[in-house]
């Protein structure tokens, strides 16, 4: 048998009859789950349709006196549920995570994979955070695995309403390059001359901050590990433009 057990879902069960016939004639009596259902020397291959385990003998005849039977027990294991992701379906920001989820079920992993979004934290667990690259169609995909190693999957499709440009700080901020390495330049009118800028993480946490300059400041950038980061600046209408290090 090349697979003794199998998920139920795609099962595919191959026989080989190792018979020698030793100068006879032989004749062949395969039995599936106690029905007999070929009498080839190697029958098509079995697919189960249910659960359980599933006994399977082959009888073989020769010279249509003699008799010698081999019985083995296959199984055949539940895929596992992973139901509908649950989350946000018209998210309206391409700067605040949004979380998607399914079913946490014991003794399982799961793996996520995103079309025009970015998965922030959660891969590997029924819970993501996701942050959307650009205003339009996006999807969420989720496959859960068991300790069988048996599958389920599901998808979202998800319309994102908004795009970058819902930042009006960039019509008073030019921030180059983002992404970005090592320095972050701020030009900026001089009507912000001396305003506080914050860079935090996508949890809210400060990781850098100062003024800034008259003409252009520059931001030492360095220090961050790649990832996310959103930039904003005290008394401007409380929003952010997203910054990538790499």
């Amino acid at each position: 048998v090349n697979q003794m057990s199998q998920c139920l879902r795609g099962n595919n069960f191959v026989f080989t009859n190792n018979s020698t016939p030793n100068n006879t004639t032989l004749s062949y009596l395969w039995t599936f789950d106690n029905f007999i259902t070929s009498t080839l020397r190697n029958p098509v291959n079995f697919s189960a349709s249910k659960v359980g385990v599933i006994p399977v003998s082959l009888v073989v005849i020769a010279n249509g006196k003699c008799i010698d039977t081999i019985a083995k027990n296959i199984t055949v294991t539940a895929n596992p549920t992973i139901g509908n992701i649950l989350g946000n379906v018209n998210p309206n920001s391409n700067v605040t995570p949004f979380t998607y989820s399914v079913l946490n079920q014991a003794n399982s992993t799961y793996n996520w994979t995103t079309t025009n979004a970015n998965i922030q934290s959660g891969q590997g667990t029924n819970q993501i955070s996701v942050l959307f690259s650009n205003a339009g169609n996006a999807k969420i995909a989720a496959q859960i695995t068991d300790n069988n190693n048996c599958t389920d999957s599901t998808s979202l499709n998800i319309s994102v309403t908004v795009g970058l440009s819902e930042l009006s700080l960039e019509q008073d901020l030019k921030v180059y390059p983002n992404p970005t390495k090592s320095t972050l330049t701020i030009t900026n009118k001089t009507n912000l001359l001396g305003k506080k800028y914050v860079i935090t993480n996508l949890i809210g946490q400060t990781v850098l901050s100062g003024k800034l300059n008259l003409d252009e400041t520059i931001i030492n950038t360095e220090s961050l590990t790649n990832g996310v980061y959103l930039l904003s600046i005290d008394g401007v209408n409380k929003q952010a433009i997203k910054i990538i290090k790499e």
